[in-house]
């Protein structure tokens, strides 16, 4: 496990949710988001997104955020003479929301890291290889630059292992905020592939 601090800023928003391995990018506007990333930068460049629960209504500190997300490294960022900045933040490890801290102009969460753990090794990779064939067709289906079976292919290659690929699969592939959510809980990677197949299957 990465070595996280007690605590980490989170930038709030509807709909979005990071993965490890991720690459997110980011426009930073708002002021006290932009005195975030200031303080992110001087530090240890890490931050979470929140995903804002829609569905409940706003508490006084802003909405209410969903419990486990990723934690996020700075990998590179642009500042505009504006004051606005753009910016890549890269998933690194799960983690839960565990408290608030209060005190800042931005939101800070106490945060648990969510280990993952390997079950049965022959079953993991079964369920991989279905994912691979059912999220290669959709992308097949897209006309997008992952139609390419070779290319495809290729990807499976260049990210290596079965928690990487449920991971790129859920980021890209698996959009509803409902179904993000237990797939970042899951600390059985097991679990997560087969949860996966399921969404892709439906």
């Amino acid at each position: 496990m990465i070595d996280l601090p007690d605590t980490l800023p989170v930038m709030v928003l509807p709909d979005c949710s990071l993965f490890p391995g991720a690459r997110m990018p980011l426009f930073i506007f708002e002021p006290h988001y932009q005195e975030m990333l200031a303080d992110v930068l001087g530090g240890g460049r890490m931050f979470c997104i929140g995903t804002a629960d829609m569905d409940l209504p706003e508490e006084p500190d802003g909405p209410v955020v969903y419990p486990y997300s990723t934690a996020g490294l700075v990998r590179a960022c642009v500042d505009d003479d504006d004051g606005t900045s753009n910016l890549v933040l890269e998933g690194l490890q799960r983690v839960q929301f565990i408290g608030w801290e209060e005190g800042e102009s931005y939101r800070q969460a106490q945060v648990r890291g969510l280990k993952s753990v390997k079950g049965d090794l022959e079953e993991s990779a079964l369920l991989c290889g279905q994912i691979q064939d059912l999220a290669g067709q959709r992308m097949a289906n897209s006309g997008g630059p992952m139609a390419d079976p070779a290319t495809v292919e290729a990807l499976w290659v260049s990210l290596g292992s079965e928690e990487a690929i449920a991971d790129f699969v859920a980021y890209h592939l698996i959009p509803d905020i409902h179904l993000r959510q237990p797939l970042l809980a899951m600390t059985s990677v097991e679990e997560r592939l087969a949860f996966i197949r399921e969404c892709l299957l439906q």
